[in-house]
């Protein structure tokens, strides 16, 4: 194998033992070697690299990364023939069928509490790769039924509420609960009357800049100036008269 492959395969556990896993993730998928080769036996071997570098993409990258970076990857793809139930896990997962998902990342922790790398990083992993599927789940709609989401995720519908509830805390879903009827509703603008909204504000400052500089124009044309009096009077230039300034150019026809 390549030196250059070695260096990848190295950074990856680094990363991984540092807790980076879209690092990890990075130089895993980028290792490149032929399926029957492992790039280092006496550190990490092909298998290795793809259980590794599919569990940390799944916990880091969005969807169209996922597609692009491990299921249209060929290269990687060979190294999860290595592995097929990993391949079936990163498919389970983008196509959004998170029940099967789950039940097969619950049955490989027995074998990861063995890996001497990936055994620390299990919980993590998992978790984060479970809050990616429940806002996978959630995003796309303005409601969601707890009772039928639980199901989805194996679990209870007082669990999924509390996991989907640490999601809000930290950001990650814009939405609410309503504990009493076990629903979450999604929290989204209206981008339609949001830009409705600013057209309206943005109009209403054209007109008072345009109005306030038509005065501004009558009052230079008609030589209308301020004079120092009782009670404020104001002086009005020859022109002036019934019609003129407001009612003339700006057409309101009163009297000033």
């Amino acid at each position: 194998m390549t030196l250059w492959a070695r260096v990848l395969a190295a950074g990856g556990i680094v990363s991984l033992a540092q807790r980076k896993y879209s690092l990890a993730a990075s130089d895993f998928l980028r290792v490149s070697t032929k399926i029957t080769e492992d790039p280092w036996p006496e550190v990490i071997s092909v298998k290795d690299i793809a259980t590794y570098g599919a569990l940390c993409a799944l916990a880091e990258y969005p969807r169209s990364v996922i597609l692009e970076q491990i299921i249209n990857n060929n290269v990687f793809q060979q190294h999860l023939d290595n592995v097929p139930h990993i391949r079936d896990l990163v498919n389970h997962f983008y196509n959004s069928r998170f029940s099967k998902c789950l039940n097969m990342l619950e049955a490989m922790k027995a074998t990861l509490r063995l890996d001497v790398w990936f055994k620390p990083h299990i919980a993590s992993v998992f978790k984060s790769i479970k809050q990616k599927a429940l806002q996978e789940y959630v995003s796309p709609y303005l409601s969601v039924d707890l009772r039928k989401m639980a199901p989805a995720f194996n679990t209870t519908v007082d669990q999924v509420e509390l996991d989907v509830a640490e999601l809000i805390q930290s950001d990650r879903v814009q939405a609410r609960i309503d504990k009493a009827n076990h629903i979450v509703y999604a929290r989204q603008s209206n981008l339609r009357v949001s830009t409705f909204e600013h057209a309206l504000r943005f109009g209403r400052r054209f007109i008072r800049s345009t109005e306030g500089a038509m005065r501004q124009l009558n009052m230079n044309r008609y030589n209308f100036v301020a004079e120092g009096g009782k009670g404020g009077e104001v002086g009005l230039g020859r022109e002036f008269g019934r019609g003129g300034f407001f009612g003339g150019a700006m057409g309101y026809g009163g009297e000033v």
